[in-house]
């Protein structure tokens, strides 16, 4: 006996549809892609940059707070400037100093400043250093 199924009865077996392959090329090269995008932009934000202030502490005195400090740079031959700022209670900035940093034999040098205030502080920091020194703190 053999099993054959009558005519016109029963619809043709369904067939998955196929996955185009370019399709699938297509959504892999565009992930790689993005992927690469990512990276290049993680990169350019989060790599540390070419020079970088760091606290060492701090110490307060009624209407002023002295901030030691490390500068680390890339080019210590030249020149920089760091801010450094004091912090009242509430968490607004009471004070703010630029401090020329001169040129260095070594790439990393601890330095000091004081910052005076409008209000008595509760910290000092270092908010960031650059080689961008403004002409007003440049020695003559």
């Amino acid at each position: 006996m053999t099993s054959t199924l009558p005519t016109g009865r029963y619809s043709a077996p369904k067939r998955r549809p196929r996955r185009r392959r370019n399709s699938t090329v297509a959504v892999l090269a565009l992930g790689v892609i993005a992927g690469i995008v990512i990276a290049v932009v993680a990169y350019r934000n989060l790599a540390p940059g070419p020079i970088s202030g760091d606290d060492l502490g701090f110490s307060l005195d009624g209407n002023s707070a002295t901030v030691r400090f490390t500068v680390s740079r890339d080019d210590p031959s030249r020149p920089a400037v760091c801010i450094l700022r004091a912090l009242s209670v509430d968490g607004s900035e009471t004070g703010r100093r630029e401090m020329y940093i001169p040129p260095s034999a070594t790439g990393t040098a601890s330095y000091v400043g004081t910052v005076r205030t409008s209000h008595p502080p509760v910290v000092g920091n270092v908010f960031g250093c650059s080689y961008t020194v403004p002409a007003y703190l440049q020695p003559r």
